[in-house]
């Protein structure tokens, strides 16, 4: 049997960027998986807690709106009223 020996010259800064480069590939995909997991998990208990509290969560959107009906929506009704008074 014979024996061959090959001897190869490779750039050490450029053998170090392509490994960091695999690297950060690898680990980016891996990441991405477990993000997207991490999400989908995610988003199933903020829709559980959301459907949990529905009734509350109305509540406070109705009164908040209320709110800005009030604030901003009665200076222009009594500004509108006003304006008819006049004519």
């Amino acid at each position: 049997m014979s024996k061959y020996m090959i001897q190869t010259e490779i750039d050490e800064e450029a053998l170090l960027k392509e490994f960091e480069r695999i690297v950060n590939q690898i680990l980016s995909r891996q990441m991405s998986e477990e993000t997207l997991k991490e999400r989908g998990v995610m988003k199933q208990a903020i829709k559980e807690i959301v459907y949990s509290r529905k009734d509350e969560i109305i509540e406070r959107v109705v009164k908040k709106a209320t709110a800005e009906i009030v604030r901003k929506g009665m200076p222009r009704l009594l500004e509108k009223w006003a304006e008819r008074k006049e004519e």
